[in-house]
């Protein structure tokens, strides 16, 4: 089994050129995901914690 994994951060004005291009060379499936929430390693401080 030879499994591989692509990672890209597009805008997503992009997301559907990049997902043509994948499938172009090969790729099997996508997954878009739409909308993230990220934090840092020390989340910031906030009135009374939240």
């Amino acid at each position: 089994m030879d499994l591989r994994l692509i990672v890209a951060l597009v805008s997503d004005d992009y997301t559907e050129k990049v997902i043509d291009k994948a499938r172009e060379i090969g790729a099997t499936g996508a997954s878009v995901i739409t909308s993230g929430h990220g934090e840092g390693l020390n989340p910031p401080k906030t009135f009374f914690g939240l």
